[in-house]
């Protein structure tokens, strides 16, 4: 079955036995979302009732060109229009922006194929996302086929989706800790344009690594300016052989990400790779491709990485890079554990901090004292540990039976390789 990827706004829809929607939530990251039900609500595409009960529809929230083209020059794209509108507290303001809805997946019923679903969601009063099928000798023909057609459209389309159409070979299949096995989504090209390159900066991550960012001349890709351009890494860095001042073509892969392809003209004054590190001064190390520091222990830029990503992932809120940086600098947060000692006149001192954020952080934060041991384990960071190895390791139950484990004894787990194994014996 093939599909276009539509660029909006994931949202799950459920309605209870009497076929009456009683919660609307976005995808969020695949486990938290936002609940928008009375947004959802103000939604014309959205059936409040349907015949069928208990059931769980999942679609995407966008709005059309020919709406977008309302507020042209005032929103970088309909994608993010459509977000906001989704967000508005009254959902009479939600009305306004006249969203539209495509549903694309149904949960709660037993068929064979997914053409059955698109049926069904015809049926219950939705309007499923245009779908074609094609067999794998066709899938490049219906790629080019959805390009040519994607101008046309009115929506925002970034690619195609191919989905296996029998249910029992998905199930087969089986899916990752990211996506399905069965489907997979191919991207058209993305946007282009040529600009000057005026410098390139470097960060260091979480991770310890240092990583370049091009600093270009304003340009627009797919509707926003673009002002900064990824370049992967070092290595990149030399292979395009990058001067200040050059002529450098730039590209939106996926309609997201800006990216530095290669030169077209080369500038004055060659780009060099550091020699220390941006954050802290200390030695840097080479690891093919990749600059690390070499003491990420005593980097701040790689511990306050490492606070942010601890805070995110056990879901507190209200923690941003600015105040993170203060935590860190005023030495009230060097470690995980320090979150939960702070106090609110700890905080009061802070810039931009009145007694009731003070007080709604720390309430923030000792509501996530108690956390699942899947979440605990990622929220840690440790190196090539994400949601789907933490999953795996929760099962041993408590975290002294899991630092037990040995290399071999993880290694042996189905999914956890020897890389894996080392960076959580290690971690």
């Amino acid at each position: 079955v093939v599909s276009p990827k539509i660029d909006g706004v994931a949202i799950a829809l459920r309605y209870d036995a009497t076929g009456r929607l009683h919660l609307a939530a976005t995808r969020g990251n695949g486990f938290v979302g936002e609940e928008v039900t009375a947004q959802a609500h103000r939604i014309a595409a959205i059936p409040p009732r349907i015949s069928e009960g208990e059931l769980e529809v999942r679609g995407e929230v966008f709005m059309r060109r020919s709406v977008f083209a309302r507020y042209a020059g005032k929103f970088a794209n309909p994608r993010n229009l459509a977000a906001g509108a989704l967000k508005q507290k009254d959902p009479r303001k939600t009305a306004e922006y006249e969203l539209s809805f495509f549903a694309y997946d149904l949960l709660g019923r037993e068929v064979e194929l997914e053409t059955e679903k698109i049926e069904i969601l015809r049926r219950l009063g939705f309007v499923p996302i245009e779908s074609t099928r094609t067999g794998k000798e066709g899938m490049i023909a219906e790629f080019r086929r959805w390009a040519a057609r994607r101008e046309a459209l009115d929506y925002e389309t970034d690619g195609v989706v191919f989905k296996v159409n029998r249910i029992s070979e998905q199930r087969r299949l089986g899916e990752t800790a990211h996506h399905p096995r069965y489907a997979i989504a191919y991207k058209f090209q993305g946007e282009s344009a040529v600009t000057t390159l005026e410098d390139v900066v470097w960060s260091v991550a979480r991770s310890g690594v240092v990583t370049p960012v091009g600093i270009i001349a304003p340009v627009t890709l797919s509707g926003a300016t673009v002002t900064r351009a990824s370049l992967h890494n070092a290595g990149n860095v030399e292979k395009l052989g990058l001067t200040r001042k050059a002529k450098v073509e730039v590209m939106r892969r996926g309609g997201v990400i800006p990216h530095i392809e290669f030169v077209v003209e080369p500038g004055d004054e060659p780009v060099t790779l550091p020699d220390r590190c941006p954050s802290c001064g200390g030695p840097l190390r080479r690891e093919e491709d990749f600059l690390y520091c070499a003491n990420p222990d005593r980097c701040r830029d790689v511990q306050i990485g490492r606070l942010a990503h601890f805070i995110d992932r056990i879901g507190c809120e209200g923690f941003g890079p600015r105040l993170l940086e203060q935590l860190y600098d005023t030495g009230l947060v060097r470690e995980f554990a320090d979150f939960f000692r702070l106090r609110a006149e700890d905080l009061l001192p802070l810039e931009r901090m009145g007694e009731t954020l003070a007080r709604k952080l720390v309430a923030n934060v000792q509501a996530h004292r108690t956390i699942p041991l899947a979440t605990f384990l990622e929220a840690l960071g440790i190196p090539e540990l994400g949601k789907h190895v933490a999953a795996i390791l929760a099962r041993y139950g408590s975290l002294d039976r899991i630092r037990g484990l040995t290399e071999e004894e993880l290694t042996a787990i189905h999914s956890i390789g020897a890389v894996i194994a080392r960076s959580v014996v290690e971690g």
